[in-house]
């Protein structure tokens, strides 16, 4: 294969504690052999740690194919100026010292490409994008994806038109829809049920002597979801929803009870599982090269 075809995309997705990188080829949908590389990034370093960071693990990418792929894109955690390739995080306690750098021509810069082959996505837009490209909603005309982890992602997709949604800061309860559909609320909401504190939903459920406990938490989840999900899926009239990240996981908890109570609102929704979990981010993000997406 030559790896200067148009089709090989270097696509990169940026997480709070690491970033991976994988070569995608758009033209066949997949993301090529033993082309993904994973590596820690501590998200309070310098601005030159967390550059220099992310920069060695897309040359690491990119060699394995001679580095000859000329184009990128990111997944990238909001909130950013994705035209310009600039960081707007601020006050998240994660990448404060990127505040106002310019991403995209650093990138520009270090791997000789030009700025207009470097792209950046909003990552929850980028992995609903992935399922619809290749995915869980590839038979999808108008879908709806949440990301379900340490942040509250959501997206829409429309005729393979893939939008950023935000919902997390939508008012929910006593806050916003962030504070109710992340890790954080599990950890709060375990320990005041419990008095004992937790780092994650991955230790919640390896609490054998917390059984009922957890079922509890995870209703009180899938009730609260269902709650903040109706009247939007009822305006915009899309009945299709693609659940993802760490959450999700823990599916077979909280799923029947969220389908049951939308199923109360009269709604029939076809809640759908992620099938390229972490992949779909980076199929997504390369895909910003495809001509259906704006």
């Amino acid at each position: 294969m030559n790896y200067q075809e148009e089709n090989i995309i270097a696509g990169a997705d940026i997480g709070g504690s690491h970033i991976t990188v994988a070569l995608v080829n758009l033209k066949d949908k997949f993301l090529v052999k033993k082309s993904t590389v994973r590596k820690d990034i501590n998200s309070k370093g310098s601005e030159s740690q967390i550059l220099d960071g992310w920069l060695s693990a897309v040359i690491k990418a990119i060699a394995l194919y001679d580095g000859q792929v000329k184009k990128l894109s990111f997944a990238m955690p909001g909130p950013f100026d994705y035209k310009r390739g600039i960081s707007l995080i601020k006050g998240l306690d994660k990448f404060e010292s990127l505040y106002g750098c310019n991403i995209k021509q650093y990138f520009a810069d270090a791997l000789g490409i030009i700025p207009e082959n470097i792209l950046f996505r909003n990552d929850a837009e980028a992995f609903l994008h992935g399922e619809v490209f290749c995915g869980a909603a590839r038979n999808s005309n108008k879908v709806i994806g949440l990301t379900l982890g340490t942040g509250f992602g959501s997206a829409v997709s429309q005729n393979g038109v893939t939008t950023d949604l935000n919902l997390g800061s939508e008012l929910f309860l006593e806050s916003i829809a962030d504070d109710y559909f992340t890790t954080r609320w599990f950890i709060k909401r375990f320990k005041e049920l419990t008095g004992r504190h937790v780092s994650g939903v991955k230790e919640i459920l390896g609490c054998a002597d917390e059984t009922n406990t957890c079922s509890i938490i995870f209703n009180e989840f899938s009730t609260n979801l269902a709650s903040f999900l109706t009247p939007y899926l009822i305006k915009e009239q899309v009945f299709d929803v693609v659940l993802g990240g760490n959450i999700s996981k823990a599916h077979h908890l909280f799923l029947k009870n969220l389908e049951s109570s939308t199923e109360n609102e009269n709604l029939s929704v076809n809640f759908k599982l992620a099938e390229l979990n972490e992949d779909a981010a980076l199929i997504g993000a390369a895909a910003s090269f495809d001509v259906l997406v704006i």
